[in-house]
């Protein structure tokens, strides 16, 4: 094993799309029918995707997909292994990719385009289109993602606390 940094690059997308989904939640809780704080949402949005859709070009490149969906019983161990580890309050090992790190980034990379796609939808067809019952629905399974979201983005930061207290106990 090595200890393994996340590059500058990495570290910049994250924090980026970190804050384009931050501040969606937030405004979201403040739009009814505030026109400007909509399209800040809208913009949040756009921001969030294309920060993404770098990222994943970026990990493309790099030959690290498959890190996000651990398919393989070798993959699904470590995934075992580190939330094992992480319920006796042990670090997870340094590592490049995958494991129980690469599936929360796998699962919010699923997540954050499913809102995108659900959001753009309804957005595009309540807009453009005469399916009012249809955009209604799209935004309806949008705002539902919204929880999921919060959620994850608790759970998220939750593990990475313990994982910090965890190796700083462990040093």
């Amino acid at each position: 094993m090595y200890a393994h940094q996340w590059n500058r690059s990495s570290l910049v997308l994250h924090f980026i799309l970190a804050l384009a989904v931050v501040s969606q939640l937030v405004t979201s809780q403040f739009m009814g029918g505030r026109t400007a704080i909509f399209y800040l949402h809208v913009a949040g949005g756009v921001t969030a995707l294309l920060s993404l859709s770098i990222y994943l070009i970026l990990k493309a490149r790099q030959h690290r997909l498959a890190n996000f969906y651990p398919y393989s019983r070798l993959a699904l161990a470590e995934v075992i292994s580190d939330l094992m580890n992480m319920l006796k309050f042990k670090s997870l090992p340094n590592r490049a990719a995958g494991g129980l790190p690469g599936l929360v980034q796998g699962l919010g990379i699923l997540l954050i385009l499913a809102m995108a796609l659900t959001g753009a939808s309804g957005f595009i067809i309540y807009h453009w289109l005469p399916w009012k019952t249809a955009a209604s629905f799209l935004i309806n399974i949008h705002s539902t993602l919204a929880t999921l979201v919060w959620i994850y983005i608790i759970g998220h930061a939750a593990m990475a606390c313990i994982h910090w207290i965890a190796k700083y106990y462990e040093q």
